[in-house]
């Protein structure tokens, strides 16, 4: 068994860590079932069973299990290992004695002379508990178990020596719990190749050439159950046949395709059709959408799988108690349609979810079903397929919103919501300011994937989805429609500076007694920055404005106290952008400095000077000011012949000659910049350096930095 399976890498290699550290206090193996003690942040209490069907139950006190298998279960497991716990053997020896006993399928070899596939010889492996088979019985008779597909032909997949050999590939379903499971058995004339169940609680894979030869098979009640059906379709169909590929390839080349006998416009002219119409419900948890089935006269449909279900297996649909639907010769209108393979993709991607969560039951949390009974969970890109599909009709809803129910007709429509937020200052008993008081109504918005959606008593209406996340903080906070909260007068700048701009762009702004809020803010933080050279460093002093008050942003690193009304967060922000430029503070200048390193010089000067200007005032010495980038370099060439020599001559504006071979030296060393002797910085990455380059290497020109200058 290799359980190392069920774990991520990462935990099998922590749990491989605890299990080397010696970190197991104790372990206890009782056949098929182990409990240990491992230690962690605290002893935690370990727990694992081998099922009947070769699978591992685990549980594990840490809370980590409750996201998946831990490394506390992985750390057991390794030291289980070494005790033999996971030998084959022995689980096949525990598994005989703790199951009832185990009977063969009744095929007899007999019944099968005249087919070409002989179940009794194929199944001779096969056995299953008489619980199991007395189940499979039942199941055959509720139709719980369908065959839907039968495929003959010649391959070599399932041949360990590449031998082409005759299979048969047997599909269906299993219906469990309002889900529908696939089913899947492959064999050859002797033998089973694969078999696949689905079934929650009931898993089973098998594939010949990819897992050891099988020496017993032992089914559960879906399988057994699929068994008999295929016993049933082999005797009297007999599938298969020994044409062989080419064969075949032969008799489709020839053999005319038959055609329609109906006229394409009359195939189902007298096909009753089928009505399926939507109906929403809308509450503030959630939105539900329901139908009504029927011809004329329409029906709640009560149980949205089945429904599904029946329509696949062109079964019966019940109408209440006297009617019912036979859709293997009624059809849906073009309409309702499109709402049947909605609902198909919700049960079909359902199913696969509880069949995942299932399968992880011992880890995780339950997921909640989305189409259980009569009605589907609406939400991300259901949501938004359903929207689609109405827009341009008009459907009956429910809405239980506000502490009210009322039913309604709806259209469709794209439609941003209209937000008006009010503010007003909240004052104490005795007139004391305590700040403000932000109020608004929202109505209950539902959350699509790529788009968000409301209801009014005319509309269901879409919304761009950006918007509904600029508002989701207000709508989170909505209760009965409405939105009141309250922001204090120390943060009073930040609501009104960093989040009232922001919400002003899809919301409009109403301040009742402006005048009164507007005394107890304060001004906008506004930046400045002064900029000096000396001493082949670069000096900062950078100061946040508050009106006619100005503060050091170095002030909390001096032990300055900070004022409450100083907007902290924006000069933070500044602060950590001013450490990335420079490298070092001068404490007795409440400077950022640069300290000669060329590197971070450059990067200051060549984009961080710009975004300082962006971000406030920058105002510089006549020092700093000398400090140039020479972002644009026009370079001439001349060439000559003297006496059968070719004489090249180079010059470069304001640019020595020594200097222009140093530029090339920093050039090829893949530089971004060179610093002249006089302290500028060459920017190097431009055209005419490059093309330079290319020159010298298409000439072999070796250029050689004067000795000094690089």
């Amino acid at each position: 068994m290799k359980w190392q399976n069920y774990f991520p890498w990462k935990i099998l290699q922590r749990g491989r860590e605890y299990y080397r550290e010696g970190n197991i206090d104790d372990i206890i193996i009782d056949g098929l079932s182990l409990e240990a003690y491992v230690f962690g942040r605290k002893l935690y209490h370990v727990h694992v069973k081998i099922t009947e069907n070769h699978k591992l139950a685990m549980d594990c006190s840490c809370p980590y299990n409750a996201t998946g298998p831990c490394k506390h279960l992985a750390a057991a497991l390794f030291l289980a290992e070494q005790e033999g716990f996971f030998d084959d053997e022995r689980i096949n020896e525990f598994l005989d004695k703790n199951n009832k006993t185990f009977i063969k399928p009744s095929f007899s070899a007999s019944d099968y002379d005249e087919c070409i596939f002989n179940l009794a010889e194929i199944t001779s492996k096969v056995c299953c508990t008489e619980e199991a088979y007395e189940k499979a019985k039942k199941l055959v008779q509720q139709q719980d178990v369908v065959l839907t597909s039968c495929d003959t032909e010649e391959n070599n997949f399932y041949s360990p020596d590449s031998k082409t050999i005759l299979t048969a590939r047997i599909e269906g379903y299993a219906f469990f719990s309002n889900g529908r499971y696939p089913l899947k058995i492959v064999f050859s004339e002797d033998d089973i190749l694969a078999i696949e169940c689905s079934v929650p609680r009931a898993q089973f894979s098998y594939v010949a050439h990819w897992s050891p030869e099988a020496k017993k098979f032992r089914f559960n009640a879906y399988l057994m159950a699929f068994l008999f059906l295929i016993d049933a379709y082999i005797k009297e169909n007999n599938p298969g046949d020994y044409t062989s590929t080419a064969g075949r390839e032969l008799l489709e080349l020839y053999s005319s395709k038959p055609k329609s006998l109906i006229p394409a416009m009359q195939k189902h002219a007298n096909a009753r059709m089928v009505q399926l119409v939507p109906r929403l419900e809308l509450s503030e948890d959630e939105l539900n959408l329901s139908f009504k089935i029927g011809r004329d006269k329409l029906f709640v449909v009560k149980n949205i799988p089945l429904l599904v279900k029946e329509y696949s297996f062109s079964a019966e649909h019940a109408l209440g108690s006297k009617d019912s639907i036979n859709f293997s010769i009624e059809k849906f209108t073009e309409a309702a349609d499109k709402y049947y393979t909605l609902l198909r993709e919700v049960v079909e991607e359902d199913n696969f979810r509880t069949a995942e969560n299932m399968k992880y039951r011992s880890y995780g949390v339950p997921v909640k079903s989305i189409a259980s009974g009569n009605s589907i969970l609406l939400f991300g890109k259901t949501l938004d397929s359903f929207y689609e599909l109405a827009s341009g009709t008009k459907i009956e809803v429910t809405c239980k919103l506000n502490d009210s129910s009322k039913k309604l007709i709806l259209g469709f429509r794209d439609k941003n919501l209209d937000v008006t937020l009010i503010l007003s200052p909240d004052m104490n008993k005795k007139g004391v300011f305590k700040g403000i008081n932000v109020e608004c109504k929202l109505p209950k918005v539902y959350q699509g994937s790529k788009f968000a959606y409301f209801a009014d008593d005319y509309y269901l209406n879409r919304m761009d989805i950006a918007l509904f996340n600029k508002l989701q903080p207000l709508l989170k906070h909505s209760e009965n429609g409405k939105v009141s909260l309250k922001i204090g007068h120390k943060d009073l700048n930040r609501f009104y500076y960093q989040v009232l701009p922001e919400l002003g762009s899809c919301a409009q702004i109403i301040e009742h007694d402006a005048a009164v809020i507007e005394k107890y803010l304060q001004p906008e933080v506004k930046f400045s920055f002064f900029l000096d050279y000396q001493q082949g460093k670069i000096f900062c002093v950078a100061k946040a404005c508050y009106g006619e008050e100005q503060y050091n942003l170095l002030d909390a690193l001096a032990g300055n106290m900070i004022a409450a009304s100083r907007d902290e967060d924006k000069e933070k922000q500044l602060v950590e952008l001013l450490h990335y430029y420079f490298n070092d503070v001068d404490m007795t200048e409440l400077a950022f400095v640069i300290d000669k390193d060329e590197d971070v010089m450059w990067q200051f000067l060549e984009s961080g000077v710009a975004q300082l200007m962006e971000l406030g005032d920058v105002n510089t010495t006549d020092a700093f000011q000398r400090i140039k980038i020479h972002n644009k370099v026009n370079v001439s060439v001349g060439v000559s012949i003297d006496g059968g020599l070719m004489d090249l001559s180079l010059s470069i504006s304001e640019i020595s000659l020594e200097d222009l071979l140093a530029i090339m030296g920093s050039y090829k060393n893949k530089k971004k910049y060179h610093r002249l002797r006089n302290g500028d910085f060459v920017n190097i990455t431009n055209k005419a350096i490059e093309e330079l380059a290319d020159m010298f290497t298409a000439m072999r020109i070796a250029p050689k930095c004067p000795q000094g200058f690089c």
